[in-house]
C-alpha cells in the first residue's frame, strides 16, 4: 500500500471526500493537493486548512447559540464542585479490552491511589450520567458513532459530576503528578506556541479534569447539542475539539487561566514504543509527563518484539 493511500484512508477515505464536498471545502482540498503535493507534510497542512475552514463555518452558524448561552449563564444556577473521581470507559468491558488497555487501566489503579477510579461500560454508564434521549436514539441508529458518543459522554460526566476523564489507552507512569492536572477547576493538555499559531485545533480531549458545571464545558455542550439537534452527519471527526476551540476563542480571558502543558510530551513514549528500550530515554519520557497517550492499533508482530519500550510497559 502506498504512503498516500495509507494517509488517505487515515484521513477518512472517500467518506471524508464526500463530506468535504457537502460542506463546501472540496475545491480547497483539490487546490492544496495541486499546489503542495501528496507528501505527509502536505496532506497534514491540507487537513489543518480544512479544519480551519470548517471551524469558521461552525463559528458563523453557532456563534448566536454561544452568545445566548453567555447572556443567560449564572454561577448561582450552575454551582461548581470538586470531585475525586477518575472516569475510564471501555464499552465492551475490561475483560474484552486489548491487553494494552488492560495494562493502562492497572497503571491508573497503581498510581492514582487517592482517586476513585470508575470503569464505564455499555451496561453501566447510565448509572453515572444522564444523556438526552435524542442523543441515545442517534447512537442506536448509528448516526452518532461510539467514538463520538464517548466525546459526549466525557463532556456530560465532567459537567454533571466533575473529576478527570482519562482515555483507556493512557498509561500512567506515576511519579510526581502536578496537582493542577487533577485538582484545578479545569485542565486540558494543549498545543502551545509556536505550533499553536498554525493549528486549527490546539487542545486534546483524551485527558480532561474539571469541577462540575464548569462554564467552558457547559458552553461546549450547548454548541454540540445544537448541532446534533439539526444534523445527522459529522461535519468533521474532531467536532468536539472544534466547538471547544470556538468556546476558547470566545472566553479567551478564562482560557488564559488554565495552566498550559504541551500535549506533545505525553506522546513521546508512543512514538518510540517499538524501539529498543533504554532506561535513560524512559526516565526522560516519564519525567516529561506522568501520563502517556498510547495506542493498541499497531502491528501484531511489533508487539511480539523483545526488549522494546512496549514490552517494558506491558511487563513492568
Amino acid at each position: 500500500m502506498s504512503r498516500f493511500k495509507q494517509l488517505f484512508d487515515k484521513a477518512g477515505g472517500w467518506k471524508a471526500i464526500l463530506n468535504y464536498a457537502k460542506v463546501g471545502v472540496l475545491p480547497y482540498m483539490v487546490a492544496q493537493i495541486l499546489l503542495t503535493g501528496k507528501s505527509k507534510t502536505a496532506l497534514e497542512l491540507m487537513r489543518n486548512g480544512i479544519q480551519l475552514k470548517i471551524k469558521q463555518k461552525l463559528w458563523k452558524h453557532y456563534i448566536g447559540v454561544l452568545r445566548n448561552f453567555d447572556n443567560n449563564y449564572s454561577k448561582e444556577e450552575y454551582p461548581m464542585q470538586k470531585s475525586n473521581k477518575v472516569w475510564v470507559c471501555w464499552m465492551q468491558g475490561l475483560e474484552q479490552a486489548p491487553a494494552l488497555v488492560q495494562r493502562c487501566y492497572r497503571s491508573l489503579q497503581d498510581n492514582l491511589k487517592g482517586k476513585e477510579i470508575v470503569l464505564l461500560t455499555e451496561s453501566n454508564f447510565d448509572q453515572y450520567v444522564h444523556i438526552p434521549d435524542f442523543i441515545i436514539e442517534k447512537l442506536h441508529k448509528g448516526i452518532i458513532t461510539r467514538t463520538h458518543f464517548s466525546d459526549i459522554l466525557r463532556l456530560e460526566l465532567l459537567i454533571q459530576q466533575g473529576g478527570t476523564w482519562i482515555d483507556a489507552t493512557v498509561f500512567c507512569s506515576g511519579g510526581d503528578i502536578p496537582k493542577y492536572m487533577m485538582e484545578d477547576e479545569f485542565f486540558i493538555f494543549q498545543k502551545v506556541k509556536p505550533g499553536s499559531d498554525g493549528s486549527a485545533i490546539n487542545m486534546s480531549s483524551w485527558f480532561m479534569s474539571a469541577w462540575s458545571n464548569h462554564k467552558f464545558l457547559l458552553a461546549t455542550r450547548e454548541l454540540l447539542y445544537a448541532y446534533w439537534q439539526k444534523n445527522d452527519r459529522m461535519i468533521d471527526y474532531f467536532l468536539l475539539h472544534l466547538f471547544m476551540m470556538i468556546v476558547k476563542d470566545y472566553y479567551m480571558e478564562e482560557w488564559k487561566q488554565i495552566i498550559p502543558y504541551p500535549n506533545s510530551l505525553p506522546h513521546v513514549l508512543q512514538l518510540m514504543q517499538f524501539e529498543k528500550f533504554d532506561h535513560r530515554r524512559w526516565d526522560a519520557a516519564c519525567k516529561a509527563s506522568p501520563f502517556h497517550k498510547l495506542t493498541y492499533k499497531v502491528k501484531e508482530e511489533d508487539t511480539r518484539k523483545e526488549g522494546t519500550f512496549y514490552r517494558y510497559v506491558m511487563e513492568s
